[in-house]
């Protein structure tokens, strides 16, 4: 299993991005439930947290929701 500490070492945070297959995950969860374990885990510090959930999106594709896209 890859831990915060095993992910930003083997990729960096800033390549990193959080994501789900929705399509076959939403007979098992929701969406509240599928960030939860990134929300609550202390296996990653806030500015790893950060970087993960929207930081690097909006880095690498250039993206704020002030933009609209």
């Amino acid at each position: 299993m890859l831990t915060g500490s095993s992910l930003s070492v083997a990729f960096g945070f800033d390549r990193c991005l959080w994501g789900a297959g929705w399509t076959r995950a939403l007979g098992v969860l929701n969406y509240e439930q599928g960030v939860e374990a990134f929300r609550v885990t202390g296996q990653l510090s806030d500015s790893e947290r950060s970087a993960l959930m929207d930081g690097s999106l909006a880095k690498i594709y250039n993206w704020s929701p002030d933009k609209g896209g």
